[in-house]
């Protein structure tokens, strides 16, 4: 018998009561046939009905006689499959068995218990459920281009036209895809009927789980900062695998360029506090094929594209088939927002999944379409797999601008930007940062290695080989820090100090933050500029849009002059007052007092010399 099958395995009703008696009313023509659909789903159906055996009903609207072969199967092949499967069928049949006779041993298989039988019921389904486009395979029951047609009415049911009273395959016949799977009932129609779709569509959710927010941890967007560590969830099921001997389960990832696979992969099934965790297998599916659960298959991050992640389950119909179906399966994995990130803008750094998994109960496998892995499907050869639709998360980060400039009072007072002015940048939740000056990041084993001092900048020259020029006091620290370009943070950095210098029209971006308070110092001032007394503090706050469809909204404040993220710093030339009680102050009481004594003895000694005159 033909491995591949299209038909499903759910059998509601059939081969009932099939008597030879001859009633006194009979009726050839049933009505229609109704499938309820649920006028608010989406997945799309492409519902025929294959008549198998078909005769006049009684006036008891309970027996059939003169039964005939229906018009749409090959009654040969359907009797040469019958032999074939006898033993697993549990029916006695040959190749000179009459319809009659083989109406009779089919109606065997009907019981009261649902489970009575189940197995021979599938199996019935599946050799009946051949495939009836596949005019190359000389043992199809069903015949090509046969079948009745349904059609979706406007309460998004599926109706037939008039049918016979008889028993029919009634199929889900769709191509493989994106919300789709088989389904089919092989049932008997006597009268009008209706019927209900009895299985549902696999679903995958991908979500980003925020601990620290415990009233609302998943989220569709979210805001951060690079170097931040995002944590990602992947919802979904286990599925009805009634009439499968094999399950494909698949989980696709795509991490885009501004996100790295940082691990922590966990998968497990179950509700609290029954929570099971699956093995990974480690070594994949060229290791041993008993060791693990499932395994990871992780692509190499490019610039372009980003990582692709591939979670296959192992043997899925064996290890699930006796967990009951809708039972939650949550997948979890870390990333980090890395220095390719995309900085503001609409579309973030997005994270999307879904899932592919089997859709047809009527192909018997055996996991040897793909030599090496027999659980990842052959899809390139028409594997039967349907996929879930794609699920997206955003992470979005963005940026504060540094637009420095001056008054020029000899042109007028005009506007003339800055250029080769050194700022600082720190925060609290600072580890990474993108901008056009590269990083320090602290490394003891840095080489070359430089030193942070006082006044922010960096040296090459450690402490205590040149005293003379670098004393002790103007360093900060004795640690080592090694400098890196920004497009090389891929892995976990630390936290970090970071520099920049105005350029190209006084500008200076810091890329690469989230919601949070910052603080900008200006450490290097340009010749005969004054250098800023105060830091500048900004403040970001995110307003990510919860409906996952749009971005993140960021609201900037500061104790200066800022519109949107760009931060206006003005500079100034010339002598600056000394602060009130510093040392300038107590120069000018001095001077003052010495100016006073000198004055009063000026005018004392004139005032005697004026004496002397008269």
């Amino acid at each position: 018998m033909k491995t591949t099958k299209r038909a499903a395995a759910i059998l509601t009703a059939g081969f009932l009561a099939l008597t030879m008696c001859a009633p006194v009313s009979m009726t050839a023509f049933a009505g229609t046939l109704t499938i309820q659909g649920g006028g608010t789903e989406d997945a799309t159906h492409q519902y025929k009905a294959y008549a198998i055996i078909t005769g006049n009903l009684a006036s008891d609207g309970k027996t059939l006689s003169d039964l005939e072969w229906g018009n749409d199967i090959n009654p040969t092949n359907l009797i040469a499959a019958l032999v074939a499967n006898k033993t697993d069928l549990g029916i006695n049949v040959t190749s000179t068995s009459t319809i009659d006779e083989i109406a009779k041993e089919l109606a065997k298989l009907v019981s009261d218990t649902p489970t009575s039988h189940k197995a021979q019921r599938e199996l019935l389904a599946k050799i009946i459920g051949d495939d009836p486009a596949d005019n190359n395979d000389s043992n199809n029951v069903l015949k090509a281009n046969a079948g009745s047609a349904l059609t979706k009415n406007d309460d998004g049911n599926y109706v037939s036209g008039n049918l016979e009273n008889g028993w029919y395959l009634i199929e889900d016949d769709l191509t493989p895809g994106e919300g789709q799977a088989k389904s089919a009932n092989l049932l008997q129609i006597m009268k009008s009927t209706t019927i209900t779709k009895k299985y549902s569509l696999p679903t995958l959710e991908k979500v980003i789980y925020d601990a620290t927010d415990a009233a609302d941890p998943e989220k569709k967007v979210t805001d951060a900062s690079i170097g931040d560590t995002v944590t990602y969830h992947l919802k979904t099921a286990v599925p009805n695998m009634t009439g499968y001997d094999k399950y494909y389960f698949v989980i696709n990832d795509t991490l885009s360029k501004g996100l790295t696979y940082t691990d922590h992969l966990t998968v497990q099934y179950g509700t609290a506090p029954t929570i099971v965790t699956l093995d990974p297998d480690t070594d994949g599916p060229a290791g041993n094929a008993d060791d693990g659960d499932y395994y990871l298959v992780e692509s190499a991050y490019s610039a372009d594209s980003g990582t692709t992640l591939k979670i296959v389950f192992k043997d899925f119909y064996t290890k699930f088939k006796s967990v009951a179906p809708d039972t939650p399966i949550l997948i979890s994995y870390t990333a980090m927002l890395n220095n390719a990130a995309e900085i503001g803008g609409t579309a973030g750094n997005p994270n999307t999944a879904n899932l592919t998994y089997s859709n047809n109960p009527n192909v018997s496998s055996n996991g040897t379409n793909l030599p090496g892995t027999p659980d990842e499907p052959d899809t390139e050869h028409g594997a039967p797999t349907g996929t879930t639709p794609i699920s997206t998360v955003r992470t979005f980060t963005t940026s504060i601008v540094i637009d420095k400039f001056w008054y020029n009072p000899e042109h007028n007072n005009a506007n003339e930007k800055l250029d080769g002015v050194t700022f600082r940048l720190t925060g609290s939740g600072l580890k990474a940062i993108k901008n056009e000056s590269g990083l320090y990041v602290e490394n003891a084993d840095a080489n070359p290695a430089y030193y942070m001092l006082t006044s922010g900048l960096f040296t090459a020259v450690a402490p205590g080989t040149d005293t003379t020029n670098y004393p002790n006091s103007v360093y900060a620290n004795t640690n080592k820090y090694a400098y890196t370009e920004t497009s090389s943070i891929q892995g976990t950095p630390v936290k970090v100090d970071t520099f920049g210098t105005t350029a190209n029209g006084g500008v200076l971006t810091f890329s690469g933050l989230g919601e949070g308070t910052y603080t900008i110092t200006e450490v290097a001032a340009l010749n005969g500029f004054n250098l800023l007394k105060s830091p500048i503090t900004v403040e970001i706050k995110a307003t990510p849009d919860e409906s996952g469809e749009g971005a993140c909204t960021y609201a900037y404040t500061s104790d200066k002059s800022i519109s949107g993220n760009v931060l206006s710093i003005e500079n100034s030339k010339g002598a600056i007052l000394p602060e009130t009680g510093g040392i300038g102050t107590k120069l000018f009481i001095l001077i003052g007092t010495v100016l006073a004594i000198v004055s009063g003895i000026y005018l004392v000694t004139k005032k005697r010399m004026a004496g002397i005159e008269h």
